[in-house]
């Protein structure tokens, strides 16, 4: 592709579970029809990375660049893709590659794919200077000058799979959330905003205590209110 870019990039390559990551030079890949290459600003760290690492997932691709919450700006296009250019931002979540073809395809549930593959575990993801990433599964971003990057990443996954869940029940009064990690703390602000209520459910270990004043701040609860609250509850 003659506007690509090319050479060779830095990326954080896992080879086997339960190593560390290497830093290693790779060349910068070059974008197939229907695919853009991205300069990569930012991606985050889901907890299905972590599976990665510790051998939950079957059947990796290795050795694996992972990273699915990735922020960048297109670089490259490749041949067939409209709709984008070059320097817009855009970010690529968890889901990137479906066939079109299968009954959960044509039903408008390609998340259920069976022919599925994923950022950072079958396909190259952002632990990365430069990747490419199927055009469909490329969502834009907002290019405000105070939204950084790092500030959008976690929209890529943990935004993604909260909205799903909650534009289920948006018109609820009230609402319950299994746990309160990642997904549920953006949510939280959503329903707060929206003047919900909502109530968590979580497991009283340790750990969730530590983590919880965290998650309270990020959701921009000060302190709980009978209007929000978390339910301490055995596993």
């Amino acid at each position: 592709m003659p506007n690509s870019v090319s050479g060779t990039m830095r990326a954080m390559v896992l080879h086997h579970s339960g190593e560390a990551l290497r830093l290693e030079h790779w060349p910068i890949p070059q974008p197939a029809a229907g695919q853009l290459q991205l300069r990569i600003e930012a991606c985050g760290v889901c907890r299905t990375d972590l599976h990665l690492l510790d051998g939950e997932l079957p059947y990796p691709r290795w050795p694996i660049i992972p990273g699915h919450e990735i922020v960048g700006r297109v670089s490259a296009i490749g041949a067939g893709v409209t709709g984008f250019t070059v320097g817009e931002r855009v970010g690529v979540p968890w889901l990137g590659w479906t066939c079109g073809q299968c009954r959960f395809c044509l039903s408008g549930r390609e998340n259920l794919c069976e022919s599925a593959r994923f950022t950072g575990y079958q396909i190259y993801g952002g632990y990365a200077d430069y990747t490419v990433a199927d055009a469909r599964y490329c969502f834009p971003l907002p290019c405000h000058a105070d939204q950084s990057a790092a500030e959008l990443a976690p929209l890529l996954c943990a935004g993604l799979i909260g909205y799903r869940a909650l534009r289920l029940v948006s018109e609820a009064h009230k609402v319950g959330i299994y746990g309160f990690g990642a997904a549920a703390h953006i949510i939280a602000q959503v329903m707060r905003h929206a003047g919900q209520e909502f109530y968590a459910f979580t497991r009283p270990a340790t750990q969730k205590r530590r983590t919880l004043p965290v998650f309270l701040a990020l959701a921009g609860l000060a302190a709980l209110t009978k209007r929000h609250q978390i339910c301490w509850t055995r596993p």
